[in-house]
């Protein structure tokens, strides 16, 4: 029997909720894709591997993603963790997953990354649309590259 994988996320727009299912499609054994905004009540207990991932909005994660790890942590601590954030652009996007999920959890994690996240107009509300109107003014976009392929490989070894 193979290694069995959850992987839990919180999105607003669309994008990280695309992630994890490209990451289902990759990753070896038995997965499990759950949007935590539905489903509050895991028995993660039966699995190895937890991936965690989150849209990022004013450098914080999706709240039901905070209290899953809130519920879940002491858990999690014995898991095989990989953890990821969906957003536009930082500086810094080591610094951005960093300060988004628990330390303890980040320094246990078998990988971090951030993936790439996007602005789908039609998606968001006024006011989202106009602080995406004054970023892009800025020039503040930088491009994240998202490397799905490294996140894969070093979940299927751990």
């Amino acid at each position: 029997m193979g290694l069995k994988t959850l992987i839990a996320y919180g999105s607003k727009h669309g994008r990280t909720e695309m992630w994890a299912h490209k990451l289902a499609e990759c990753i070896e054994g038995q997965v499990d894709v759950v949007d935590l905004k539905k489903s509050r009540d895991l028995d993660i207990d039966e699995y190895d591997r937890v991936i965690l991932g989150s849209a990022v909005y004013a450098g914080r994660i999706r709240k039901e993603v905070l209290r899953f790890v809130d519920k879940y942590l002491d858990k999690l601590l014995y898991k095989k963790v990989g953890l990821f954030i969906c957003c536009m652009s930082y500086d810094n996007t080591v610094d951005s997953l960093e300060v988004t999920f628990p330390q303890v959890l980040i320094e246990g994690a078998v990988v971090k990354s951030t993936f790439a996240g996007e602005f789908n107009l039609k998606r968001l509300n006024l006011f989202e649309k106009l602080i995406v109107k004054l970023v892009e003014a800025n020039n503040e976009l930088k491009p994240i590259k998202t490397d799905i392929e490294g996140f894969v490989a070093a979940i299927n070894k751990a």
